[in-house]
């Protein structure tokens, strides 16, 4: 079983810390997420194209930051929130003797930081994160990695992440994959797949 991390595992919504880091910023606070979130710098920090200390001193540059490249971490961080229904379904998996793989576009940055205050991700039998390997999801190149380490392929591997591109490449590979919206619809679409007894309540 794979899961992406990211709005299945945990929610978060950058443009809320945004609204306080632009406090200390030249800029508003829509060309703050602009320029640090959904620009060509994230994506290189999140491929691993970049160090975390080259990625905090150009995000303090083009944001105009008046603190230390450092100083920008908690803002990065500290917004993050447990889905804890979807974290009790994974260890219920877990139970039921499935292998489970964390598959995700991330940072070195915010791995670092859940291992830490969120140790649940250490319950999966591997991780497959995008800043390790050099590329992201879509990519075909990263499906193929997950596939290796986890030893599976094609209707072998039951795929849940809340994006829908990622999703259609996962069944493009053969996989058993399906968009994630909520607990409930995953609990019952699992169930539908026989991963989950009929009578699964949690």
């Amino acid at each position: 079983m794979v899961f992406d991390l990211g709005k299945v595992f945990v929610d978060f919504d950058y443009k809320i810390p945004i609204k306080q880091l632009a406090k200390r910023c030249a800029l508003s606070e829509e060309e703050i997420y602009k320029r640090l979130i959904k620009s060509p710098l994230f994506m290189e920090f999140e491929s691993g194209l970049i160090s975390t200390a080259e990625f905090l001193k150009k995000a303090k540059e083009i944001s105009g930051f008046n603190g230390e490249p450092e100083e920008l971490i908690p803002y990065l961080l500290e917004h993050f929130r447990l889905i804890t229904p979807m974290i009790d379904l994974h260890r219920q998996c877990k139970a039921l003797g499935y292998k489970t793989f964390l598959f995700s576009n991330t940072n070195e940055l915010v791995i670092a930081y859940f291992r830490k205050v969120f140790p649940f991700i250490n319950e999966f039998d591997g991780h497959i994160f995008s800043y390790e390997y050099g590329c992201m999801k879509p990519d075909s190149r990263l499906y193929k990695i997950l596939e290796k380490k986890s030893g599976y392929s094609g209707d072998k591997i039951v795929y849940i992440d809340d994006i829908p591109e990622n999703i259609n490449k996962g069944l493009k590979f053969g996989w058993q994959a399906f968009v994630h919206k909520d607990y409930e619809t995953t609990k019952n679409h699992l169930i539908e797949l026989g991963i989950l007894p009929d009578s699964f309540n949690s």
